[in-house]
């Protein structure tokens, strides 16, 4: 399946769209993607009013639904996890199936379910991680990134 892009969407430089994701900006509203994020299938994305917005280099992860929100740099959103009306800060984590809605995040917090339990100040080095890998990958297999071989 196709990705599906609807409105005022505008993607930053590097940032990987997987089938199946949705980005889509009703009449009048914005959907705005930093650089290098990577969306993974079934994502989907909605902006009702106004402008949403996902940082650079975050990643959201298969299922996830996020809506009228503002997603800080170096966050991931996890599997199945569903965002609505939030203020996510940078480097924050939202776990897989978590629900949040009409919240604020400060940097760094990383919420997990079935309680949705929020831990302040724990980084997302992993996610961090696996997203250079992801994106390194790839790039590799799209041709935006030579392979270690075509540099030597």
């Amino acid at each position: 399946q196709d990705v599906r892009i609807e409105g005022n969407v505008i993607i930053g430089h590097g940032t990987f769209l997987h089938p199946r994701c949705e980005l889509l900006a009703s009449t009048g509203a914005t959907i705005v993607v930093g650089e290098h994020t990577i969306i993974e299938e079934r994502v989907r994305v909605r902006s009702t009013h106004g402008e949403l917005t996902i940082g650079s280099e975050c990643i959201l992860e298969v299922g996830a639904s996020i809506t009228d929100s503002c997603i800080g740099n170096f966050s991931a959103v996890e599997t199945m996890a569903t965002i609505e009306n939030c203020k996510i800060g940078e480097n924050c984590c939202v776990g897989m199936k978590v629900f949040l809605s009409d919240k604020t995040l400060d940097g760094g917090t990383s919420v997990h379910a079935p309680r949705n339990v929020e831990v302040p100040g724990r980084s997302v080095e992993t996610h961090q991680s696996l997203l250079s890998s992801q994106i390194s990958l790839l790039r590799r297999k799209t041709g935006q990134e030579p392979s270690a071989e075509a540099r030597s």
